[in-house]
């Protein structure tokens, strides 16, 4: 094998035509151990394909690195907005809590009032049937003398 190695080997290289490097190193090493003539040429290119290995782990560490300080990043947003988020819980709870109180209290006075009401009311009503049976009772009287004194005159025109 024969190929020659780029200057800017292992690190200036993207990242496909690195692989693709290490992959030609590779098969030159396999070739140069196969030869036996001399075991420099398959050292050589083993060294070259373990570069490039580096390089393409120290991309990938770093890649992962990246991903994890951008994770953390997010991680850290997260937990801010759950806070946030958690505070506003907190205060629409304890309104929520509030207008209950409210609602209950207002509504014992409603019942406490509709039941002043209905006493009141229900006193009103006696008073008005007491009333009715009085008058009627008037009307009574006033019938039975009425009655009396058409008797008395038919009494006395009979008389």
């Amino acid at each position: 094998m024969k190929k020659e190695i780029p200057t800017n080997f292992p690190s200036d290289l993207p990242d496909e035509e690195l692989v693709k490097l290490i992959q030609e190193y590779s098969v030159g090493a396999t070739e140069a151990s196969r030869s036996a003539h001399s075991s420099t040429p398959s050292l050589y290119w083993s060294e070259m394909a373990r570069l490039g290995l580096a390089e393409v782990q120290n991309r990938t560490i770093n890649k992962l690195n990246n991903s994890i300080i951008d994770l953390k990043i997010e991680i850290s947003e997260l937990k801010k907005e759950n806070t946030n988020q958690s505070k506003r819980n907190k205060r629409l709870n304890g309104l929520t809590i509030f207008l209950s109180v409210i609602t209950i209290v207002l509504a014992i006075f409603t019942v406490r009032y509709a039941d002043i009401d209905y006493n009141a009311d229900k006193d009103w009503q006696n008073e008005q049937v007491k009333e009715l049976k009085r008058q009627n009772n008037n009307l009574e009287r006033i019938i039975d003398l009425t009655e009396m004194k058409q008797i008395n005159r038919t009494d006395s025109i009979i008389k």
